[in-house]
């Protein structure tokens, strides 16, 4: 049995230590593909060099709705040119999240319609 792991932040500093060691196993150990997926702008970019660095990793790019309060339009140009790259499969960690009162929530419904309007134009989930 192959697994996929769809949703993973191997990006993390967690794996500072060990993430290439780690990456490189998983196809010994029946893990064919991973979707490593950004929550802001930074790990969005992060992203993208994990899946140019390892064959078996694809990737989401997107801003969480906890991180939207700081977002520009300059942010969503960003990320169109994270999704344009050939291993980008999904727009995501995009929402609603309404956990916090941070960022409100008319804000955060303004970044999730403009990160829903990139997956549309670009044909991605």
């Amino acid at each position: 049995m192959m697994i996929f792991d769809s949703h993973a932040h191997y990006d993390d500093e967690a794996f500072d230590t060990d993430r290439d060691e780690l990456l490189d196993s998983f196809p010994f150990n029946d893990i064919a593909y991973v979707v490593n997926v950004g929550a802001d702008i930074k790990t969005s970019q992060n992203t993208v060099e994990l899946t140019k660095r390892f064959p078996n990793v694809y990737g989401a790019v997107g801003v969480h709705p906890n991180e939207v309060g700081e977002m520009t339009s300059a942010d969503i140009m960003q990320l169109r040119q994270f999704a344009m790259e050939d291993k980008i499969v999904a727009i995501g960690e995009i929402g609603l999240d309404y956990h916090y009162r941070e960022p409100d929530k008319e804000v955060q419904k303004i970044w999730f319609m403009k990160q829903m309007a990139l997956a549309r134009e670009l044909k991605l989930p």
